[in-house]
């Protein structure tokens, strides 16, 4: 029976078998890692922010050397904007465990919106060793002179295939949808704030919708949506993405706090 199962879990979990599951609703999939793949490198999609006086905060480790004694990397960052158009890539050379940069107007060439990026390691090397990196770093978001803020990733969205030829060539197929109404509901009361912002992001590489009091919003691949929300207690998300978890801010008088839905 074991052996049964060990043949057919490679077909169950195929791309064709999770995309038939979720259609009729037989144990869905939310995410879907490469696998097949010998080396990659995987990516949340973690948001931006540079509006209202709001700064982006990202610190990330130094995947390759601590985990696999790497010592010369680098890391491609690429930022799209709030519909999902990419702006920006940089890349970065790895020289400390723990590397930060900071997201400001000024680093996105003016631009005051919100968005998205994804971050990549990159390996100059040609060897027979397996290397799967799932980065889920920290992000903080600081209002002018405020306490950052930290979260960790929100949502796996991206990779890259090392052993590819074409090594910066951006795989968008990880998050999966739904093809019935799937209920998120956040587990906090928002009517004990001033206000609360919700943060949304389209991890999928097709449009997507989200609907919250009724009110349906569409979001294309990559692109990002902040919803106002005040005086509500129970917020409930309907979506056909899978985990449509939004990263919530909270506001009362001066204070502001960010986490996960």
């Amino acid at each position: 029976m074991n052996y049964l199962k060990l043949l057919i879990r490679p077909i169950f979990n195929s791309k064709l078998f999770v995309s038939v599951r979720n259609i009729i609703g037989y144990k869905p999939v939310g995410f879907l890692f490469p696998n097949s793949v010998k080396n990659f490198s995987c990516s949340d999609l973690f948001f931006w922010r540079t509006d209202n006086g709001f700064k982006t905060i990202f610190r990330f480790s130094n995947i390759p050397e601590i985990f696999f004694g790497i010592n010369k990397s680098k890391v491609l960052i690429i930022f799209y904007d709030s519909l999902g158009i990419e702006l920006k890539r940089t890349k970065i050379k790895v020289k400390a465990s723990v590397s930060e940069i900071e997201i400001d107007s000024a680093y996105l060439g003016g631009i005051t919106d919100i968005g998205t990026f994804s971050i990549f390691h990159l390996i100059d090397r040609d060897d027979t060793q397996e290397i799967k990196i799932i980065n889920r770093c920290y992000v903080a978001y600081q209002r002018d002179q405020s306490i950052p803020t930290f979260v960790h990733g929100n949502i796996e969205a991206q990779y890259i295939n090392l052993a590819s030829q074409e090594k910066e060539k951006v795989e968008n197929d990880i998050a999966k949808v739904v093809y019935f109404k799937n209920e998120y509901l956040i587990q906090k009361n928002l009517s004990l704030f001033d206000y609360s912002e919700l943060l949304f992001s389209n991890p999928h590489k097709a449009r997507i919708w989200i609907s919250i009091d009724g009110k349906r919003e569409i979001l294309e691949s990559l692109s990002s949506k902040l919803i106002k929300i005040k005086d509500n207690d129970v917020v409930s998300v309907r979506s056909n993405l899978s985990m449509p978890r939004p990263v919530i801010f909270s506001y009362k008088g001066k204070f502001f706090d960010c986490h996960h839905g």
